[in-house]
């Protein structure tokens, strides 16, 4: 596999795994940390071109198959947009793990809770789908979720649980709740219909149980397990050019007050002495997997 790391928040190199990587020579970095205070949570269009640069004059990453990037916190989910922008010689599926749908349309444009948006209006993106969310909302539309992006059949919410979601006589949940119904048949159905033979995969963590994950968000009822099949039948259909994750942990410091106060208001409070191994764990599964997936 070809793995990136963005050093970004401190998350990936306190990882004995990931730290045996990058000293091992098997994983570019990316010192991103001077520039990290102005991406984290959102950033100006200026700093993803930064950024979306800074990833090209980098050069190739060492091995061969699919792009992996870790980049740390959810906090940089955004960060997704550059990656998929980067396969834009092909039509490409993305397939979305998270707690929370992140298709909010408030401003600035590049925003962990938006980046969905911006990532739909690429032209090589033919569909998103959205897998996991228990962090939902009766009413997405008035909170800001994008239901007119269900429109077209270029995006679908699956929630693992969530209350049932009325939005203006639309319903943008697609299929209900998976809590409790055939995941082996779900996610062998949904790679079989993906319109693109190429998908890209992107996981925030907090999709996980905390038994599972220590994240900054709060967090959802889903297993590894449920992500390695998916990922495994999706192998068996598709070509998986690329995946990236985030939901470590990372103290939220912000020299910004607008920052701060998102953080206060939207974030859970952070645990005193966090137990950051189940993170290792969980980055160790997902790679053993993709490795034996031939990824």
């Amino acid at each position: 596999m070809k793995i990136r790391l963005l050093h970004l928040d401190g998350s990936l190199m306190a990882q004995p795994t990931l730290a045996g990587l990058a000293q091992e020579g098997l994983a570019q970095t990316i010192n991103l940390k001077p520039e990290a205070d102005a991406l984290r949570l959102w950033a100006r269009r200026e700093h993803m071109v930064a950024l979306a640069r800074r990833l090209t004059e980098d050069g190739p990453l060492p091995g061969k198959g699919a792009e992996i990037t870790f980049m740390g916190s959810g906090d940089f989910h955004h960060l997704t947009a550059p990656l998929v922008a980067r396969h834009a010689k092909e039509k490409l599926s993305i397939v979305h793990f998270d707690n929370h749908p992140d298709w909010g349309k408030w401003p600035p444009a590049y925003h962990c809770g938006s980046w969905v948006n911006r990532v739909l209006e690429m032209d090589h993106v033919a569909k998103l789908v959205t897998i996991g969310p228990c962090a939902g909302t009766t009413w997405p539309q008035i909170k800001g979720g994008n239901a007119a992006a269900v429109d077209g059949n270029r995006y679908e919410l699956h929630p693992w649980r969530m209350g049932p979601a009325k939005v203006l006589g639309r319903q943008p949940v697609m299929g209900g709740n998976l809590a409790g119904r055939d995941w082996p048949g779900f996610v062998a159905d949904l790679a079989r219909r993906l319109p693109t033979q190429a998908v890209y995969v992107t996981i925030d963590k907090d999709v996980l149980h905390p038994d599972e994950a220590l994240t900054n968000w709060n967090q959802g009822e889903m297993r590894m397990d449920h992500i390695l099949a998916c990922l495994g039948a999706l192998a068996a259909h598709r070509r998986i050019v690329g995946v990236d994750v985030c939901g470590e942990y990372a103290p939220p410091k912000f020299p910004s007050l607008p920052k701060r106060l998102l953080a206060r208001f939207d974030q859970p409070t952070p645990p005193t002495l966090p137990d950051l191994s189940v993170n290792n764990a969980a980055n160790t599964r997902l790679l053993g997997a993709l490795a034996d997936l031939g990824i």
